[in-house]
C-alpha cells in the first residue's frame, strides 16, 4: 500500500455494487470437527444470520481457521462477501494456499504490502489489518486473527474475531 498521510486522498467506490457468481458448495475440505469446535462453528453460522459480533479466543493450533469454514459457506451462500484480516503478512501468506485448497470455486485475493495480488471483485479478501483502509463498507462479514492488536475497527457489519 506504500505510505500514506493526511495529505493524500483516500478514494471511495460510489459506483453501482458488483455482481459476482456465488458458488452453492463452495466448500470441498471434508474434514470433521472436535464438539468444542462445531459449537464455536455453529455459534458462527448463528452470528453472521443475525449480523451480529462473536468473539472466538482459542489458542494457536486449536483450528480456528477449520472453525471458519461453515460461516464462510454460508456467507457465500447468501451472496455475502467476506475479509478475513490479520496483522501480520505471514499469516495471510499461510491461510492463501489454505482457503484456495478448501475453497476452490470462489475468488480470493490474499492483499499485503508487496503482494502481486488485487482484489477483482473477490467472494473471500485475506488481507493485513492496514490494507482495511481501502475497503470502507466493503464486506458483509469481517472476520479479525489477534483483534487486540487492532483499535481502529468498528465496522457496521459482522465482526468475528479469532483469539
Amino acid at each position: 500500500m506504500g505510505r500514506t498521510s493526511s495529505l493524500e486522498p483516500l478514494y471511495q467506490w460510489t459506483g453501482p455494487k458488483p455482481t459476482r457468481h456465488y458458488p452453492k458448495n463452495p466448500l470441498k475440505w471434508r474434514g470433521n470437527l472436535t464438539h468444542l469446535q462445531q459449537r464455536a462453528s455453529t455459534q458462527l453460522v448463528n452470528t453472521i444470520q443475525q449480523n451480529d459480533q462473536l468473539l472466538i479466543d482459542a489458542v494457536c493450533g486449536a483450528g480456528k481457521t477449520e472453525m471458519l469454514y461453515e460461516g464462510i459457506t454460508h456467507a457465500i451462500q447468501n451472496h455475502k462477501r467476506i475479509c478475513l484480516a490479520t496483522p501480520r503478512s505471514d499469516v495471510v501468506k499461510e491461510l492463501a494456499p489454505r482457503l484456495r485448497r478448501d475453497f476452490p470455486t470462489i475468488h480470493l485475493a490474499a492483499l499485503y504490502g508487496g503482494s502481486p495480488e488485487q482484489d477483482i471483485n473477490s467472494h473471500l479478501v485475506i488481507a493485513t489489518t492496514h490494507q482495511l483502509l481501502r475497503y470502507q463498507h466493503s464486506f458483509d462479514v469481517l472476520i479479525v486473527d489477534e483483534v487486540e492488536y487492532i483499535s481502529f475497527l468498528r465496522e457496521k457489519s459482522y465482526l468475528f474475531v479469532m483469539g
